[in-house]
Parts: C-alpha cells; sequence; structure tokens
C-alpha cells in the first residue's frame, strides 16, 4: 500500500517524480496534456527517458494518467465524442511510454439522452461505442474507470453502472473509486461499518481485484448530494475515521494498491500523506 497526490508539473513531465518525493508521496497521478483542451504537444524522447529515470531515482514504482476534464463518450456531438475517444488514446499511448500502470477517466454525461424512453439506460450504447474504439483489437488495455459524483447526468456513480461497463468491456483493467465521489452518489462511508459494507459491495458486484486505483478525498458535499467538491481528510462531511478504515481494511487484506489524493492545498496535502502513513504504519 502506497501513498501520493494528483501533481502538476507545468508541462514538466521530468519534473513530478522529483517534487512527488519532495512533499512525501510515494506514487502519484497526473494530467498529460492541459486538462481543459488545445493544443496537444508531442512530447520530447529525452524527457520521457528522464521522467522514467526520474522515478528510478526516487524509488517511484507506480503512477498513473488522468484524462482530460472533457472527455464524454456519451455524446451524441461527432467532435465531442471523437475527440474524446482520441485523448484516450492518446493518453494511453503515452502511459506506455512511460511505463505506468493506469490511465483512469470518467464517462462522460447521459444529458443528450435526456427525454428519451429508457434514460439514461438508453445512453449506454453510445458509451460502449467509445470504449470499443479505444480498445480497438486489443485484448487488454491499461484503462481503468472512475467512479463519479452523479452530479446532472453523468454516468458512472454507481457500483452496478461500473459494472456493467467492466463486463461489457473486458478488456478494461478495471476502476478506481473516489471517496469524494462515492460518497456524494450515496455510498455511507463514515463509520467502519460504511466502509467495510461499501468494499463488500465492490467484492460482490465487480471482485476486488479489479479496484486497481483508490482516490482519497473528504467531500465538501453532504451524503448523496452529488456534489463533487474535494475537502483535505478529516476536514469534509465524509471524516478522518473513514480514511483510517479504509487503510485498515486493505491493510488486513494484505492488498498492494495505490491511494492518491486530490486535495486542494500543498501544506494540507503534506498532512494528508502524514496521516495516511500513521494509519498504515500503526501496529
Amino acid at each position: 500500500m502506497e501513498f501520493g497526490f494528483h501533481a502538476s508539473g507545468g508541462g514538466k513531465i521530468e519534473a513530478l517524480p522529483g517534487k512527488v518525493a519532495a512533499l512525501g508521496g510515494e506514487c502519484f497521478q497526473f494530467f498529460s496534456r492541459n486538462p481543459y483542451g488545445g493544443v496537444v504537444k508531442d512530447w520530447e524522447q529525452s524527457k520521457v527517458e528522464k521522467f522514467i529515470a526520474e522515478n528510478r531515482h526516487w524509488k517511484i514504482k507506480n503512477y498513473y494518467i488522468h484524462s482530460p476534464y472533457f472527455i464524454n463518450l456519451a455524446s451524441k456531438n461527432e467532435t465531442i465524442f471523437s475527440n474524446s475517444i482520441e485523448a484516450i488514446k492518446l493518453d494511453l499511448k503515452r502511459i506506455k511510454a512511460i511505463q505506468g500502470q493506469f490511465v483512469n477517466t470518467h464517462l462522460g454525461s447521459a444529458k443528450d439522452f435526456i427525454g428519451e424512453e429508457g434514460f439514461p439506460e438508453i445512453s449506454y450504447d453510445r458509451v460502449l461505442e467509445g470504449i470499443r474504439a479505444i480498445i480497438g483489437r486489443e485484448k487488454e488495455v491499461p484503462l481503468i474507470l472512475e467512479i463519479a459524483a452523479g452530479a446532472g447526468s453523468i454516468l458512472g456513480s454507481t457500483l452496478d453502472e461500473i459494472a456493467f461497463f467492466l463486463k461489457k468491456c473486458p478488456a478494461l483493467r478495471g476502476f478506481c473509486v473516489d471517496t469524494a465521489h462515492a460518497f456524494a452518489s450515496g455510498y455511507d462511508l463514515r463509520s467502519e461499518k460504511g466502509v467495510n459494507d461499501f468494499f463488500e459491495e465492490v467484492e460482490d458486484k465487480i471482485g476486488l481485484e479489479k479496484l486497481k486505483l483508490i482516490h482519497l478525498n473528504d467531500s465538501a458535499g453532504t451524503l448523496g448530494s452529488r456534489m463533487d467538491r474535494h475537502r483535505h481528510l478529516g476536514e469534509g462531511e465524509i471524516g478522518l475515521l473513514a480514511f483510517e478504515k479504509i487503510v485498515d481494511y486493505f491493510k488486513v487484506r494484505d492488498y498492494n494498491i495505490s491511494m492518491i489524493l486530490e486535495t486542494p492545498t500543498e501544506e494540507g496535502l503534506k498532512i494528508d500523506l502524514e496521516l495516511l502513513k500513521k494509519f498504515r504504519d500503526k501496529s
């Protein structure tokens, strides 16, 4: 079990490993491009090689790419749909180039299908079309789906939906749990029982082996609010106990997994990391 955070290098990927290590991170996640869109520059091979070397130097073995914010595999707009597919394909190419673990993505919004009979399930075929276009003929791709908070018509906010897409597209490697998103979508993680019940549901509906990454974030929104706004651990509606019990859950099972913070400030981030290490290293 290792802890890290979402890192930003201002486009200088080779600087990321040193920055992560300096703040106490043991793994990390980053955007491979501007997450809001725009022109995408090719990576210089020298920077890719430096990035790999720096991770080895700092003994960081696991790092992940998060897909851009604009991804929407449920869009009826052909430009948005095709751009989403191409953006994820690029990130998959890049994660292989840097010898990383997985690309983590959201599915997008079914808003274009509002008012149609069978909503939101009718949008699933569009998402499957997009995922299959990304996968192509590959038998396995390093792509995982992140559970969403469910604001508006966002897809993938329940374990049932995540399970559906993983079953339909077995080439996908698995999924990512974000605690703030799960809480906002209605999974109560505020107690030891709540944590255990949630991950037992993961085991039952998907399989724990499909859980490849965890985002540890407290939530500004209340239970079931569908508000996607993160807080530092113990400073939101979930509370600190949940994060201790999540660490305990995986420690008892000796389950090796990266846990990534996406909390707001650098100073708070260091405190969050120290807390998590304390939970992990207690006897």
